[in-house]
């Protein structure tokens, strides 16, 4: 059983849910490795977890699993399971979604809820540092899914700084997409784990910290770009609205025209802008 199912989980914190373990897509950075998702949690067991989750009065419910769309099965399940509970819909819910096997029945059950944080972990625009990495992507379909999100889920675009293959200029490009489509953005520096980069480390030139695990070099990204670029996307983090400030990694909201023409609340904060010919990312009054 769960914590929530025999009632140890702590009061009033924030609540987790898992309706499947794995995940059918093998992206080499991820720590997924090869494990199925075929290890599903039943209806009748998400019942009894929902009504241990409602009992420890969660102030806002985290999704474990890699994405809420990449097990039918799962998905199937816990709708089932809600619609017998009601746990979730007067709290916030977070959990990541996969862009490419988005369907209208998973915003119709996100309809039903009062919030949903949805993270999109696109990790990089460039569709051939992905497709090396075992993404394959396609950014117009993202864009064509994105206008089925827009009102209807706030966007959090997730990002990898320093992934192997890419290079500090297709990053920036990648970081512009993602201001111009989010929400709010979140950028993670490149750790190189076991049962995912450990094992192509050489293939990729990867020098990395042993006992962090922080990529130091790969191909596309010297020591002296990776210290730089970064600084830049802390500093570009650091002047935004709603900053989340990390060591490895940052977030903010995304304050842009764009963005308060999809409901983005105004903000007083300088708009998040990308000088073309900067040799870093930078902040400019809009």
């Amino acid at each position: 059983p769960s914590p929530y199912q025999i009632d140890i989980a702590p009061l009033r914190k924030t609540g987790y849910v898992e309706t499947f373990r794995g995940c059918p897509i093998h992206c080499a950075f991820c720590q997924w490795g090869e494990q199925k998702s075929d290890r599903v949690h039943s209806t009748e067991y998400l019942v009894r977890h929902l009504e241990g989750l409602r009992r420890s009065e969660a102030l806002n419910v985290f999704f474990l699993d890699a994405a809420f769309n990449l097990s039918p099965r799962a998905f199937r399940a816990l709708v089932a399971a809600e619609a017998q509970v009601g746990a979730l819909k007067d709290t916030v819910v977070h959990g990541h979604l996969y862009p490419t096997y988005l369907k209208e029945e998973h915003l119709t059950f996100f309809e039903g809820l009062r919030q949903v944080q949805a993270s999109v972990g696109i990790q990089s625009f460039d569709e051939d540092v992905l497709r090396r990495l075992g993404r394959p992507f396609d950014v117009e379909r993202f864009k064509t899914v994105l206008q089925l999100m827009r009102g209807r889920l706030d966007v959090d675009i997730e990002l990898i700084f320093g992934l192997p293959g890419d290079n500090p200029v297709s990053f920036r490009r990648t970081l512009e997409m993602a201001l111009e489509l989010g929400n709010s953005v979140k950028i993670f520096r490149c750790l190189v784990l076991p049962d995912a980069l450990i094992e192509r480390s050489a293939a990729l030139s990867i020098d990395f910290d042993p006992r962090t695990f922080e990529l130091r070099s790969a191909e596309g990204w010297s020591p002296a770009d990776l210290e730089r670029e970064w600084e830049a996307v802390y500093r570009l983090a650091e002047r935004a609205r709603d900053p989340i400030l990390n060591d490895d990694w940052v977030g903010f909201v995304i304050d842009s025209p764009e963005a308060r023409a999809r409901g983005a609340p105004a903000s007083r904060q300088p708009d998040v802008v990308m000088g073309p010919d900067e040799p870093a990312l930078v902040v400019e009054e809009a």
